[in-house]
């Protein structure tokens, strides 16, 4: 009984903590001041790709604190970001083109239920498989990492996925001006 205790225990916290992370990520861009190092990170602009971002660094970041070895760190990570991105992107799409649902309490939500799934199935593949899968995990993180980066510096922006939302103002005297990283329509 003891062992499941500390198991929830550890997806509660561990799940709020990168929440609240993912919560701070959102803004430090800017609060950084926009430097080139600062943009493999934090999510540069407000496309759905670069909030994936939220879901996956700080779900590292809290598993190499918590976890009691690295390689169940990089496992438990692997795992968990997987799960997570994949919630946070299908989720959103699912849920803007499927039920008509989309707003900032809809994407908390969504991130907060992806980063929370994807530490139940990181825990349940470190306990299942403890040390092994560790050049695939490893791997994957690192190759997350790239694509990451890679994509903030060529961003194809014939998808969606790397668009930013235009968001339509009826100001007559901002109209065709770049306001706030945004061209007022």
């Amino acid at each position: 009984m003891k062992r499941i205790w500390n198991i929830f225990r550890f997806l509660i916290f561990s799940s709020v903590f990168s929440f609240l992370l993912a919560s701070l990520f959102h803004f430090a861009y800017d609060f950084f001041g926009q430097g080139l190092i600062f943009s493999f990170f934090f999510p540069t602009n407000e496309s759905v790709w670069e909030h994936l971002k939220l879901a996956f660094y700080p779900t590292i970041i809290v598993w190499l604190f918590l976890s009691n070895s690295l390689s169940g760190a990089i496992s438990g990570s692997s795992y968990s970001t997987l799960i997570s991105i994949f919630v946070v992107l299908f989720g959103y799409y699912g849920l803007k083109y499927g039920f008509k649902l989309e707003g900032l309490w809809v994407d908390l939500v969504l991130l907060f239920v992806g980063i929370f799934l994807g530490q139940c199935l990181g825990v349940l593949m470190k306990k299942k498989y403890p040390g092994k899968h560790l050049f695939f995990s490893l791997s994957h993180v690192l190759l997350w990492g790239l694509v990451f980066a890679f994509f903030t510096l060529h961003p194809p922006l014939e998808f969606p996925v790397f668009q930013p939302p235009v968001i339509a103002v009826k100001v007559v005297e901002n109209v065709g001006k770049y306001v706030g990283g945004y061209v007022v329509m």
